[in-house]
């Protein structure tokens, strides 16, 4: 793997990208990032597509531009979508990390007003947000896993049943200072939903569903 980046002290959020063969996107993605740059830090697995050296110069220039810590990983191997996640999960310095695809966009303004839910919220671990969704003919659409904001108590079946066996990765917030020998942990249960107790690492955090605009 090939890190482009520099340390520094740890931020509260970590964004994740997942990146394959979508440079523009990716570079849409980056600019649509607007909240302070001693906030979050930006993590990049690239995961070895044919224009993966297109992707380098987007993250390059985007680099010399930004105030943001970019960490810019390459793949030495194609390793598919949930290898990747557990590549960036174990990469992520933050206190909590969020997943982002790379053809998605922040809200302008949202993303401030995400943290700040965040920071007010020591008891939770896991946040599972809505999104707006834009079609091919312009229209947009605000996708919601559920009718309302919910908060889940803790413990594994809850968050398991809940959340977990019905949802995918994106879209999700995970607080990983919850055990930081063994990060992947958290991810194994995004991932594979394998209903394991054994796996969960979040028992002692309860979770929450939020609108978009809290």
């Amino acid at each position: 793997m090939q890190e482009r980046g520099s340390e520094g002290p740890s931020p509260f959020l970590s964004i994740c990208i997942p990146s394959y063969n979508r440079p523009e996107l990716l570079a849409r993605l980056l600019r649509s990032i607007d909240v302070p740059g001693d906030t979050v830090e930006i993590v990049i697995c690239e995961d070895m597509a044919p224009n993966r050296e297109r992707v380098r110069e987007e993250v390059q220039e985007f680099q010399a531009s930004t105030p943001y810590r970019v960490r810019y990983f390459e793949n030495t191997q194609n390793l598919g979508y949930d290898r990747n996640l557990r590549e960036l999960i174990g990469k992520a310095r933050g206190e909590f990390i969020v997943f982002m695809g790379d053809d998605d966009r922040f809200v302008p303004g949202k993303l401030d007003d995400f943290i700040g839910y965040l920071r007010s919220q020591p008891d939770v671990g896991y946040v599972l947000r809505s999104y707006l969704v834009e079609h091919d003919d312009g229209r947009s659409e605000l996708f919601r896993y559920f009718p309302r904001s919910e908060r889940f108590e803790q413990g594994f079946d809850e968050l398991h049943e809940g959340i977990f066996s019905n949802h995918p990765v994106p879209g999700q917030e995970i607080r990983v200072s919850v055990d930081r020998a063994g990060p992947e942990r958290h991810l194994e249960i995004l991932v594979s939903r394998s209903g394991d107790p054994a796996e969960a690492r979040v028992e002692g955090l309860s979770a929450v569903c939020t609108d978009s605009g809290e």
